[in-house]
């Protein structure tokens, strides 16, 4: 769930929940203009350990958005979902419809995904 609170939005989530869940995060993005904005997530296991965080920088540019970001282990104890290293993405507005979204070490190793407003 993000909740836009005015200067910055506010992101929570569960993981698991069609089994029991299994671990929880939490994020904060503030921007900066239109053209850039930095992130800070976290997550976290059920036990509260396997904590990891990844601050991280967008950049806007026009119909094309780039993001970067690194994860670091807090406990070295396992367990989140948040990859530790070196993560980046794009996004392309194809038009006012159609996203298309692409990402490398985020929450999986790779990910593509295109997204539909109506």
């Amino acid at each position: 769930m993000l909740y836009d609170m005015g200067g910055a939005t506010v992101g929570v989530a569960a993981f698991g929940l069609d089994g029991g869940i299994d671990s929880y995060g939490a994020g904060v993005a503030f921007g900066f203009g239109s053209n850039a904005l930095i992130a800070i997530d976290a997550s976290t296991n059920t036990d509260f350990e396997g904590i990891r965080v990844k601050p991280a920088l967008g950049i806007n540019l026009s119909n094309v958005q780039l993001s970067y970001g690194y994860g670091i282990e807090v406990d070295n104890k396992g367990g989140s979902f948040i990859r530790s290293g070196s993560a980046v993405g794009i996004g392309i507005e194809l038009n006012q419809t159609f996203h298309l979204q692409a990402y490398y070490n985020q929450i999986a190793q790779y990910y593509a995904g295109l997204t539909i407003r109506f």
